[in-house]
Formats: C-alpha cells, structure tokens, sequence
C-alpha cells in the first residue's frame, strides 16, 4: 500500500498461481474515508487510472479486434493471454477504458466516476489454454439484496478453457 496526495491510497495486487498457471495484477485506488455527517450524495469524483507495464523487447502485444483482450507473443507464438477484466468483454460496449502498448509497455488505462477505482490484469501463462476461448465478466455485488455501486465492491468470473475463476474486492467499508 502507498500513501498518495489528499489521503487517497494505491493497494498493488499480485497473485501467481502456480497450479492455475495465471497472473492476477490489480490496483485498487481508495479515496480516504468519508467525514462523519459528509453528504453521502456529494458528486463523486471522476478518477483517470493508468499503469504500465514492461515488456521484454522481443514480446510484442496483439489486441483482439472485436473484445478487449490481447495476447503476448515471443517471436509469432503466443505466450499469454492478457484479460483487463474490469472492462466490457465485446468492444461494442461503451467503455471508459484501454488496454495497448506504447514504448513496448503494456498500457491499462481506465476512466471511473466514483470514489474508488479498481483495476485488474488477469494474465493466462497456460501453454495449453492461449490456444482456447476466453470469456469474462463484471459480476454484480450485493449485500442485504441490494447490489452495491462499483466503487463499493467488485467482483469477476474469467473462464479459460473450462478452467474458472471468481475474484471479489472490496473497495469501502
């Protein structure tokens, strides 16, 4: 966890999973807690999130043209799948967000009205599943029947193959 300007706060997520042959990279950027009596109404801020990250120079980055997904590739062979699962599966869904490479960086960038902001990588490393379809999607959080906004709390499924996951976060109190 890093400390940021105006009591907001950067928690780094990394998690290799060995069995599962994945890498889950994610950000959270948490506003500072809210002042006893603070108008819970207030306008939220508008959050403008960006992370790099460095590839080796023979890896290259190709996005998938009808979703947001991309794969790795050393030397025209696939590597990695990379997911930005916090984003629409299908491109034809409006979304404040992109996934690219510049200066053979790999670049998240993701736009949220909200007071928090979460933003994961789920990277597939499986040799024998690059090779299958990806699906995945934002999950709706509850608490006491009622969903709760994004920023509160997030939650995903990533199915890879016939391999599946869930990841939950909470983001606020």
């Amino acid at each position: 966890e890093l400390p940021l300007d105006e009591g907001y706060r950067l928690q780094r997520q990394m998690l290799l999973a060995r069995e599962g042959q994945f890498l889950w990279l994610a950000d959270a950027v948490l506003a500072p807690p809210r002042a006893a009596g603070e108008n819970p109404q207030h306008p939220k801020p508008r959050l403008d999130y960006s992370s790099w990250l460095p590839l080796a120079a023979d890896i290259s980055f190709q996005p998938a043209e009808e979703t947001h997904e991309g794969v790795l590739k050393y030397k025209k062979k696939v590597q990695a799948t990379v997911l930005p699962v916090a984003f629409p599966e299908w491109r034809a869904e409006q979304f404040a967000g992109e996934l690219s490479v510049a200066e053979n960086q790999l670049q998240l960038k993701q736009t949220v009205q909200g007071d928090n902001v979460y933003a994961p990588l789920f990277i597939d490393l499986d040799p024998d599943r690059v090779k299958k379809p990806v699906t995945w999607r934002r999950l709706t959080v509850a608490e006491n029947l009622h969903s709760v906004p994004r920023d509160v709390a997030a939650g995903f499924r990533v199915q890879a193959g016939k391999d599946q996951w869930v990841f939950y976060q909470a983001l606020a109190g």
